[in-house]
């Protein structure tokens, strides 16, 4: 028993000198290694460049953390980074009377063709008026479409009506339509109503034509810008409006619309507006795409109202003409809006609640390097830093009004922050600023604008003021 004890003893013996010198053979190497090769140290400064670059980052963080923002300044920003075109679609209305009355349901067209060799020209007597229509007559359209036409009694002339013939143009004969054959019954004198709609939307002429008792001659009466008006309108959404100081733009996400009506056609939109909610609209219509378009010269802090409408554009008499549903009462309900004002009007600005702040910061600007002198391997090395203080002010920016200005909000910046939307149609409006620097009893310029609406914009141009830090 005497004997395993001491053999146990012996080997934790051998055991614990073979770790340790198993432990002490690196710290030999080094002692070696120390004796043969010696290890200096150096200093290596960064850059400027990568020195600025290590500020500056350190700078970004510390604003970042307080909510400063540095602001370009621009006195001339528009509110709305939107395509827009001077003046797009402008066309002229034709001048006509808006329509009235009752009004022809012409029977099945059939049998008599016209064409130039029938029309002569020949006149009944020198009291018919051929070309204004003396003796035949037609109507504006009623909300229906129909017009009355009417020709006066020929009995006892020794003549007598023919057939109503429609065309698209002043004169165009030869393309002119049957439209009603007379019966027996109205070959002396007729009146019934028209149904417009059947044909494209326009102007168009009306033939009478009219013979004497063998039909050995023809003479035609012409009735010139009969129309056929719109019986439709488009919806109207003040999305479709954006407004500045002294103009507006506008734009229709609907496109073209397929009229179906009679023989069917694909109409373009139009946009006309008016100042204010009563009066007159304008006399001129725009047309309206997916594109935002400009209307100029309007009157700033002003209300005005836009509708959306229905259109054609085409050639008649050689002339460039529109008809839109407002000549049938056929327009979208208005929206309303307001143009910017000017510059906001401003009564009071004060900076209240100033606290300056110093906050310390450390940026690196060289290496202190510990390396082999023999074999130039770096052993270890460790950053060196320069302590900067960083100086922040916060206060608190009041703007005041005289009154409510009827708007949406306001905006608030410095002439070195970038401030924020500041809602609601207010009196007073006030906003917390952290900036750069000492500011404490220095004067600081303060920029407000106004904006009208969320929706349709409307931003003013820039107030600014210095006010000095209390």
């Amino acid at each position: 028993m005497m004997n395993k004890m001491i053999a146990v003893r012996k080997w934790s013996v051998l055991i614990l000198c073979f770790a340790m010198v198993i432990t002490c053979i690196p710290m030999l190497e080094v002692a070696v290694y120390a004796a043969d090769d010696k290890t200096e140290v150096k200093v290596v400064e960064l850059s400027e460049e990568e020195q600025q670059k290590n500020k500056e980052k350190a700078v970004a963080k510390i604003e970042a953390e307080l909510g400063i923002q540095d602001e370009v300044e621009d006195d001339e920003e528009d509110a709305k980074e939107a395509p827009a075109v001077e003046d797009g679609g402008e066309a002229v209305i034709a001048e006509k009377a808006a329509p009235k009355g009752p009004l022809f349901n012409a029977s099945k067209p059939s049998g008599l063709k016209l064409n130039s060799n029938t029309l002569q020209g020949l006149k009944l007597e020198d009291t018919y008026d051929q070309e204004t229509g003396s003796y035949v007559s037609a109507s504006d359209p009623d909300s229906q479409g129909l017009i009355t036409l009417t020709g006066n009694s020929l009995s006892g002339s020794g003549f007598k009506y023919k057939g109503i013939f429609i065309s698209d143009d002043v004169g165009d004969v030869d393309n002119a339509q049957l439209m009603h054959e007379f019966e027996d019954d109205e070959i002396y004198g007729f009146s019934g109503t028209i149904d417009m709609k059947k044909y494209t939307v326009g102007y168009h002429t009306i033939f009478i034509l009219y013979s004497d008792e063998a039909e050995s001659q023809f003479g035609v009466f012409t009735l010139n810008y009969i129309p056929t008006y719109i019986y439709a309108k488009p919806s109207n959404s003040i999305n479709y409006y954006y407004t500045y100081i002294t103009k507006f733009d506008f734009k229709n996400d609907s496109g073209s619309y397929y009229y179906d009506k009679g023989p069917g056609e694909y109409l373009d939109t139009y946009m006309d507006y008016r100042k204010g909610t009563k009066g007159e609209y304008s006399k001129y219509v725009y047309q309206a795409d997916y594109s935002w378009h400009k209307i100029t010269g309007l009157k700033a802090n002003t209300t005005y109202q836009a509708r959306m409408m229905y259109g054609k554009s085409f050639e008649y008499d050689g002339k460039e003409l529109v008809i839109t549903g407002r000549q049938a009462g056929y327009a979208s309900s208005p929206k309303k809006f307001m143009t910017a004002y000017k510059k906001p009007k401003v009564k009071k600005i004060d900076i209240t609640k100033v606290k300056q702040y110093c906050h310390k910061y450390r940026v690196q600007y060289a290496w202190r390097i510990w390396y082999n002198k023999r074999t130039g391997v770096i052993v270890r090395r460790k950053a060196l830093y320069h302590t900067y203080r960083y100086w922040y002010t916060r206060f608190t920016i009041k703007v005041k009004f005289r009154k409510k200005q009827n708007v949406a909000g306001i905006r608030i910046d410095t002439i070195h922050n970038l401030g924020t939307w500041k809602g609601g149609n207010k009196k007073t409006y006030s906003q917390k600023f952290v900036s750069t620097g000492k500011k404490k009893g220095k004067k600081i310029t303060v920029k407000v604008k106004s904006c009208r609406s969320k929706k349709y914009g409307g931003w003013s141009k820039v107030y600014k003021k210095k006010v000095r830090c209390r």
